[in-house]
């Protein structure tokens, strides 16, 4: 996929590897509690792990996207796809700040 700098979108890229292999369970638990306080839709909350990130575009041609291995791999998984991989977090202290 490219946009309209035409530079490619790094998350769309397939890892040609077994899904299950790269998946973590903790991480998606944690996906699914985000969802929840967030107050989704129930039917997404339902499905198996797999349809809901089939649903999501993760899993693609029944492999993940580095997008995915991001939000629900394993951290030996993101190293190996991913090792320029750093994360960091920032919050807003005000709506500008």
């Amino acid at each position: 996929m490219m946009d309209t700098s035409t530079q490619m979108d790094f998350t769309d890229e397939i890892i040609h590897e077994d899904w299950q292999s790269l998946f973590s369970h903790s991480a998606m638990k944690r996906v699914r509690e985000i969802m929840s306080r967030e107050r989704v839709d129930e039917s997404l909350l339902t499905l198996s792990d797999e349809d809901l990130l089939r649903s999501i575009g993760a899993l693609k041609e029944n492999f993940l996207t580095k997008g995915a291995l991001l939000l629900v791999g394993k951290p030996e998984a993101i190293l190996k796809y991913i090792p320029q991989y750093k994360w960091s977090f920032r919050k807003m202290i005000s709506d500008t700040d």
